[in-house]
């Protein structure tokens, strides 16, 4: 027989407010580094993906009935998020002109791990 699971308590954080010690803010001047570089270059990405525009994410068929996911729009460095891509969903894919090309229907995973990568993201067809 099973018993119930009886519910934990929540602790309740909402009190505390922001937390401001950085237990490792003192590392940064040991090793030669500025507070907020680490945090400067987060901001530059993130603006670098809102600048971008929407990405395209579809399925075509090609020769032989073979599925293809595409995704369009994409700038920037489309090398490293096709190997990301691939090794996310261990499968094959290429760079063709402006398109990034995904062995297999894989519409619905590429689609949120590129929204997981910041990136904002239409599902076509």
């Amino acid at each position: 027989m099973f018993m119930a699971k009886k519910k934990k308590q929540r602790e309740d954080f909402s009190t505390l407010g922001e937390l401001s010690h950085n237990p490792f803010g003192s590392l940064g001047d040991k090793f030669g580094v500025a507070p907020g570089a680490v945090e400067l270059s987060k901001k530059k990405e993130q603006k670098e993906k809102e600048a971008q525009p929407m990405l395209l994410v579809r399925m075509e068929k090609r020769r032989s009935g073979k599925m293809v996911t595409c995704i369009y729009h994409l700038q920037g460095d489309r090398k490293a998020l096709l190997k990301k891509l691939k090794r996310s969903l261990a499968t094959g894919g290429t760079i063709s002109e402006d398109v990034v090309e995904i062995q297999g229907d894989f519409r619905e995973r590429t689609t949120t791990f590129l929204k997981a990568e910041g990136f904002k993201v239409r599902q076509g067809n």
